[in-house]
């Protein structure tokens, strides 16, 4: 069955400037960003054998995901579903650590991507690449990666809940996928540790490991 790894860009000019953005071409990685990205890449080239790579279009996760591709000899298969949240009129704005979620009023909330629309369009591509028994890696940003896990969980709906969730820079969150459904294996992971590759492999084999 299906394993879905899920990795978050690593750092970019938008995390350390604090801004909010969903520009295909704007906010590079930093260097900072391209070291985390290469330390992800040889966990994934050392430790597993990737069927696929996806990314979102979003410029600092394509990066993320080039970096990636070069390492296993994949090219980054872009899917507009793992996208960053769209901005709207927020787009360039300061981020404030996460505040913006509190103030937003009118045709600022308006104009932003809503966490059900998040929550959908994830759900949709996991639901697209199950029932392949495949390793599947897909890069992407913290909104659509907290939003799949918190669904997951059962917390579907729960924005203000899901800091718990929030993945460090080119971390791994695992999922592996039997009859069509879903489990969390790990979040936010580093790197791939024995337990978790052996537990990899019970899902690829098709045990699922209830």
């Amino acid at each position: 069955m299906t394993l879905l790894i899920l990795i978050r860009h690593g750092q970019s000019v938008t995390n350390r400037d604090g801004i909010l953005s969903d520009s295909t071409s704007l906010y590079p990685l930093t260097d900072v960003g391209r070291t985390q990205a290469m330390g992800v890449a040889d966990e994934l080239r050392k430790k597993l054998s990737v069927s696929r790579l996806y990314t979102s279009p979003v410029l600092r996760a394509k990066q993320t995901a080039q970096i990636i591709g070069t390492a296993i000899g994949k090219k980054p298969i872009v899917d507009k579903r793992l996208s960053e949240r769209a901005w709207g009129i927020m787009e360039g704005k300061p981020a404030h650590l996460g505040e913006w979620r509190f103030h937003m009023t009118g045709a600022q909330a308006r104009s932003v991507e809503s966490w059900e629309s998040i929550e959908n369009r994830m759900a949709d591509f996991a639901e697209s690449v199950s029932g392949r028994r495949e390793i599947i890696v897909a890069v992407s940003h913290v909104d659509p990666i907290a939003a799949l896990t918190a669904r997951f969980l059962g917390m579907a709906g729960a924005e203000l809940q899901f800091y718990a969730l929030v993945p460090l820079f080119a971390s791994m969150s695992v999922f592996c996928e039997t009859g069509g459904e879903y489990r969390i294996m790990a979040t936010g992971l580093p790197t791939l540790t024995p337990g978790i590759l052996k537990e990899i492999g019970h899902c690829v084999k098709g045990s699922g490991r209830p």
